[in-house]
Order: structure tokens, then C-alpha cells, then sequence
């Protein structure tokens, strides 16, 4: 399978250091060490992945881990829904591209190993959107958590399992590598875990959804 990005910017504008933004030679996509990203990829017609959620959940995992080990990635959020799933994350390295190829090879063989599907697992290219501003970082922070709130499959961002929220809250029974994040020359500092878990439980507006979701 050939994995293709396609990004489009968010709702902010771009920072002024452009000396750290490499652009790549494909239009329309944008190496950055100073931004994080929001990352979506759907599953192949967007069905079901078709191995349980917890097998699934210890692929992202394990991962995750090798793409923080081997590319720099650091994870901001993660959450792994039945047919799709959202990272925050940020580049250290501007290798984006490179380190999402490896992610989706790796995460569709060790599919295939334990569900014996033969057909292609995810929908093609991901999406991905540049957030360069901390307003919006935090927007895109609370839309990817309330993904299971807002598809009616809990009530609170805590009651979903396969949600990175977990670790977060220091309550991960396997560790997700989470890191903080810089927007820019600035390091993102988030008040009592019970604070920001009782912001997350109050339903997005809809013109924050909208911002996120045109984003990508």
C-alpha cells in the first residue's frame, strides 16, 4: 500500500520564524519542528478494523512507542475509535511524513498478523492539520478527547478505554509515551488533571467543531 499525505493549514496563522518550516517539493504539505499536528486516518471503507479493540489497542501501543523511539515523535493525545483514530503529536525532527509511512506499514502488518484480513486496512492517505497557535491546540485537545462523548459511545471522556486521557490522568494501566508540547518558542503548561478533565466533559461548541474538522 502507498501512503499519501494530503494537509491543509488550520484555522490560525503561521508563525514568524519561517527558518525551522522545510517545505517539502509535494504541494501542500509542510515539514515543522516549532508546530504540532492533529492527525486522522480512517479504516479501509470505514469499517471496523476487525481485531478486538484491546489486540488493536497493544498494536497502536507497541507502535507508537517504536515511531517515539526511532523518529522523535512526541504524542500530545491519542484515541483509537472502531474504524478511525486521532494523534496530537509534534516532530522534533520534521519527519512527519516519514515517521506516519512507518506507523501505518507497521501498524497494518501486525494487523494482518493477528486478524488475517487481506485486504488494505486503512482508507488511504492521512489527514493532517498544522496547529499553530495554543488556542487552537487546545480545541483540537478536546475535540480528539470527546470523540467517543460526541459518537455517543460514553458519557465522559474517562469512561473510554482506548483513550490516551488515561495516562494523562496517571491512571494508564500500560503507559502511552505522552509528552507536553511547545507551540513555537512557548511550552504548553495544563492546570490540575480534575480541572482539565471537568473542561473536557463540557460538550465543544459548534464553530470550535468546525474549526478542528475543516482543519484536516
Amino acid at each position: 500500500m502507498v501512503f499519501r499525505k494530503r494537509f491543509k493549514s488550520s484555522c490560525s496563522s503561521w508563525h514568524p520564524s519561517c527558518s525551522s518550516l522545510e517545505t517539502m517539493s509535494r504541494s501542500g504539505f509542510t515539514r515543522t519542528r516549532l508546530f504540532p499536528y492533529h492527525v486522522t486516518v480512517q479504516s479501509n471503507n470505514q469499517e471496523w478494523f476487525h481485531i478486538s479493540k484491546p489486540v488493536l489497542w497493544e498494536i497502536f501501543l507497541c507502535n507508537c512507542l517504536m515511531v517515539k523511539e526511532e523518529f522523535s515523535i512526541r504524542f500530545h493525545a491519542f484515541v483509537l475509535m472502531s474504524n478511525h483514530f486521532h494523534f496530537l503529536l509534534s516532530t522534533p525532527l520534521a519527519n512527519l511524513d516519514q515517521a506516519m509511512e512507518c506507523f501505518l506499514h507497521e501498524t497494518s502488518r501486525s494487523v494482518y498478523r493477528s486478524g488475517g484480513r487481506i485486504d488494505d486496512i486503512f482508507g488511504g492517505p492521512y489527514l493532517s492539520s498544522l496547529i499553530t497557535s495554543s488556542v487552537y491546540f487546545r480545541h483540537a485537545f478536546k475535540y480528539i478527547y470527546r470523540n467517543p462523548v460526541e459518537a455517543r459511545i460514553c458519557s465522559r471522556v474517562q469512561d473510554y478505554a482506548y483513550s490516551s486521557i488515561h495516562d494523562y490522568l496517571g491512571r494508564g494501566q500500560r503507559p502511552f509515551p505522552l509528552s507536553m508540547c511547545r507551540i513555537g518558542d512557548d511550552l504548553l503548561r495544563w492546570g490540575r488533571p480534575d480541572a482539565v478533565l471537568d473542561w473536557l466533559n463540557v460538550p465543544c461548541s459548534d464553530g470550535m467543531v468546525d474549526c478542528v474538522y475543516l482543519g484536516l
